[in-house]
């Protein structure tokens, strides 16, 4: 036996050493079972397996049977297979020595032949008694053996065979039955000789068929580049006629006829329903290289097309697992049909060789005999597809494993060879499919990278436009638009661009969501679009919450129906996420439990493929946004101990991610702004935040949700410095720079205008507590905040920056000027409060503007009514906030102490 090894060189091995024989014997011994042994020196009782009855007597037999080998040159029995051997061994006597040849002597001869009686009564009854038998004749003495006469024979025979001499007698009495059978039996022959033919003439049909429906299709797809529907309308007629033609055909033209109507499904592109019709003529015994062939391309298409799934349901690792568990499913299959068709006589066999190649992974080969294939026939326009889909199968591996130059050159590659494609297939809507996913993904990694990608953009938008001329009913063109606009919206800064990207987007997505409501990438795609379009609908003004819910709904039932989706799974905890900031921006109550229902769903991301980077790092930022939610100390530091859990993993998986460190260190900013607002140390966790943002700005410059949170810590960092008496130079420094690049970023980013006034009231603090003047620096606050509430956006925080401010400029203002910033500052917390109701720091300040104007209201049930109103907010904020008891306590005494005074006076009054 001969098998391959891993080396690929042929190995020997010897088997079954207790039955070796010659091979040129005709027969085989390596068949299953008891029976072992040389068939042609058996006893008829050891062919029968008859154990109980096989003695000293059936080496007499093998002996014999040796003996007539040795005179006559060949074995008692011959035959050409094992079945043949053994019912010679039970039925047939030997032909006797002398009829083979004349000179064996007689006395021999009936020596031998006793020795091979089918019964082993009639045989020597030992191996000695033969011996002895041999001796007297090798001494010219008389044999004991005697010749066995014509009436014994029969006797013998009829003894073995009662069975068949009473069948003989049966057969005798139906001979005319038989004669009457035969008569049948030729009708028959005639009726299947003429059902041949007409499978002949029917095959011979329906090859023509198919290469006339191919012809069409295939010449149609080199025409000018045009809607194809036409052409695809008359195959699928003609496909139809067969249909009703071959219903005459009877039984036997159902595995040819599937095997026609998968080829034309082939033809049409229509890859699952070829597969359907191509399985069910396997099925019914229909095989050839032919078939093989069109099986193994359809099958390979599904693999294609499980691969681009594959990247869009998880990427990475998980694609990868995805796959592997598909190759006995259409991979292997595949390659095994294609080989099968190595014997069909094609344009060029080093096409087929490079499919094989190609799914074997073995892409230099691929190569190799894709450009093989040009060179035999140019116009074979299939091949340059096969190379385009090697590159950019190649391009995205380096991209993944972190080669971006590579990743470069073979996106280049994979563009090159696919219009050379569409070159030749100038209507083939699978190479512009190959086209704009090669762009696509290279959109993908420019973002990644923060490089321009309109460039590429338009070419993907070119590309699938081409799939949507030449199959209008496809989703792929569609799709892949929606892909395109989706992945560019991060790049884009002016809110016009936003705008019209993210129509885009929303119209391709509905146009596939119109065919194919339940595709699941279709769904994700058409979710991301909403949950993009949810920041222009801030920038306008508009209420994002309808996109929210679509987005959530959406993504919720797609879930539901693919519960491994592990995309779908990240982009429904991303709906959540930015349903829980939107909740949160407005204090309703259900924002922590949207947010922790976010994190849930990140960790379940993560716990579907632990490789998954995005599961930990969005993880971190749903964290990141809990932290103004807590209520405790205890609690802040069980969601900062939970964040550093998932910072672990995050960096596990790759230390080099910029999101980990970014949304890690957002963590440490926020709750070193709460530990502060409380009245203890933020320090150390000012240290920490700091440490992952300068990590955060090493490996990505371009973050602005980065620059906002380096702004609070060194906000944090500064007002910390004034409540020790330090100068917070150092730190406004930082502020300053910080602020300029989140400008850089988004020039009208509402949150750093906010940021830049609570800078200037550090300054005006740290001025204060020097004695020096620190109106100028307020007055910069107050502008800076009033441009902070003139974005669309609706951001309470930079209302409640102005009302600030107006309550720092009373405090220092005449009576008449601070009653003004007063009354202003109350507007400003009207307007908080009409966005977010229960906002804890806005209440507080409105408490702290009412004390003002109580202490300078001479009224005195005014005075009451204004002093009840502050100790109401107040209360009220620290009941929603206790961080807030450390900065407000002193308000709240009072706003207390104004009230027992006017009730007081009232007192005295009566």
């Amino acid at each position: 036996m001969m098998e391959r090894a891993a080396d690929g060189r042929w190995h020997p091995y010897v088997l079954d050493f207790g039955v070796a024989h010659d091979a040129n014997a005709g027969y085989s011994l390596t068949q299953t079972g008891a029976l072992l042994g040389t068939p042609q020196y058996m006893s008829p009782e050891q062919a029968r397996s008859e154990t109980r009855k096989i003695d000293r007597r059936s080496d007499v037999y093998s002996l014999g049977a040796m003996l007539y080998e040795l005179l006559t040159g060949q074995p008692p029995v011959q035959g050409e297979t094992l079945t043949d051997i053994l019912l010679q061994v039970l039925d047939n006597d030997p032909v006797p020595l002398r009829k083979l040849d004349p000179s064996v002597p007689i006395a021999l001869e009936t020596v031998t032949l006793k020795c091979l009686q089918k019964e082993p009564s009639a045989r020597y009854d030992s191996a000695k008694a033969l011996a002895e038998d041999l001796r007297r004749y090798l001494d010219d003495e008389p044999v004991r053996a005697r010749r066995i006469g014509t009436l014994r024979r029969l006797y013998q025979k009829s003894r073995r065979r009662k069975p068949l001499v009473a069948l003989g007698i049966a057969l005798g009495v139906s001979l005319l039955g038989l004669l009457g059978y035969g008569v049948r039996t030729r009708l028959e022959a005639r009726a299947r000789e003429r059902l041949a033919q007409r499978q002949a003439e029917l095959a011979r049909r329906l090859g023509q068929e198919i290469k006339d429906m191919e012809w069409l299709l295939r010449s149609s797809r080199q025409l000018q580049i045009h809607d194809l529907e036409r052409e695809k309308s008359i195959v699928r007629v003609r496909m139809s006629q067969l249909q009703s033609e071959l219903l005459g055909y009877g039984q036997f033209s159902r595995g040819i006829a599937h095997y026609a109507l998968g080829r034309g499904h082939l033809a049409l592109h229509e890859y699952p329903q070829a597969l359907s019709e191509l399985r069910t003529a396997v099925s019914l015994g229909y095989q050839d290289s032919e078939l093989h062939y069109a099986l193994g391309l359809v099958l390979g298409k599904h693999f294609e097309q499980a691969i681009y799934e594959a990247r869009l349901s998880g990427g990475g690792d998980w694609a990868r697992k995805q796959l592997k568990d598909l190759e006995p499913s259409f991979l292997l299959p595949a390659i095994a049909s294609l080989r099968v068709s190595r014997s069909m006589r094609l344009d060029s066999p080093e096409y087929l060789d490079g499919l094989i190649a190609y799914y074997q992974r073995d892409y230099e080969l691929a190569l190799d005999k894709a450009q093989a294939a040009l060179r035999e026939a140019p116009w074979l326009y299939e091949a340059a597809k096969l190379q385009g889909d090697v590159h950019l199968e190649r391009a995205l591996q380096a991209r993944d494993a972190g080669r971006d130059p590579e990743a470069e050159r073979e996106f280049a590659s994979a563009v090159s060879s696919y219009e050379a494609a569409a070159a030749e297939g100038r209507s083939d809507a699978e190479v512009y499919e190959g086209l704009a996913e090669a762009w696509v993904r290279q959109i993908e990694m420019a973002v990644r990278q923060g490089k321009p990608a309109e460039a590429a953009y338009e070419k993907a938008l070119a590309a699938s436009d081409k799939i949507t001329i030449t199959e209008p009913q496809s989703i792929a063109g569609p799709l892949k638009k929606a892909f395109a606009s989706l992945m560019t919206m991060s790049l884009l800064s002016s809110s016009l661009s936003s705008t019209e990207r993210v129509r885009q987007c929303r119209a391709a997505a509905d146009v596939v969501l119109a065919r194919q409501p339940e595709h699941p990438y279709a769904r994700d795609a058409a979710a991301s679009c909403y949950l993009s379009a949810v920041e222009v609908a801030r920038q306008h003004g508009e209420d994002p919450e309808p996109l929210l819910r679509k987005a959530v709904s959406l993504l919720e039932s797609t879930i539901q129906q693919y519960p491994n989706f592990l995309w779908g799974i990240n982009d429904l905890g991303n709906a959540y996420f930015t349903l829980g900031i939107h909740l949160q921006l407005h204090g309703e109550p259900r924002a922590r439990e949207v947010i922790e229902k976010s994190l849930q769903t990140f960790l379940a991301a993560g716990a579907l493929d632990p490789t998954y980077l995005a599961a930990p790092a969005n993880a971190l930022g749903a964290l990141a946004v809990l932290t103004p939610e807590a209520r405790s100390i205890e609690e802040l530091q069980s969601i900062l101990s939970r964040a550093d859990k998932n910072f672990a993993r995050c960096v596990a998986i790759n230390k080099q991610e910029a999101n980990c460190y970014d949304n890690y260190f957002q963590s440490y900013a926020r709750a070193a702004n709460r530990e502060l607002l409380a009245g203890r140390d933020p320090q150390p966790s000012l240290q920490r935040a700091l440490e992952n943002l300068a990590l955060t700005r090493k490996l990505s410059n371009q973050l602005i949700d980065a620059e906002q949170h380096a702004a609070l810590a060194h906000l944090v960092q500064a007002r910390d410095l004034v409540s020790r008496k330090q100068d917070p130079a150092a730190a406004l420094a930082q502020i300053r720079a910080d602020l300029a690049a989140c400008f850089g970023i988004a020039a009208q980013d509402v949150v750093c205008q906010t940021l830049a006034a609570q800078a200037e009231w550090v300054v005006a603090d740290w001025q204060a507590s020097r004695n020096q003047p620190s109106r100028a620096s307020l007055n910069a606050a107050l502008l800076k905040a009033q441009l902070a509430t003139k974005s669309p956006e609706p951001y309470p925080d930079a209302w409640q920056a102005l009302a600030g401010t107006h309550l720092r400029l009373a405090r220092s203002a005449s009576p008449r000027i601070g009653a003004l910033h007063v009354a202003q500052g109350l507007a400003a917390v009207q307007r908080l409060l009409a966005i977010n109701p229960h906002h804890a720091v806005g209440l507080a300040t409105q408490g702290e503007l009412l004390v003002l104007r109580a202490d300078s209201e001479r009224d005195a049930a005014i005075r009451q009514q204004t002093a009840r109103a502050a100790l109401q907010a107040v209360q009220e904020a620290l009941e929603r906030d206790s961080f807030l008891s450390h900065t407000y306590a002193p308000v709240l005494q009072k706003a207390r102490a104004q009230l027992g005074d006017t009730e007081d006076n009232r007192n005295q009054t009566k």
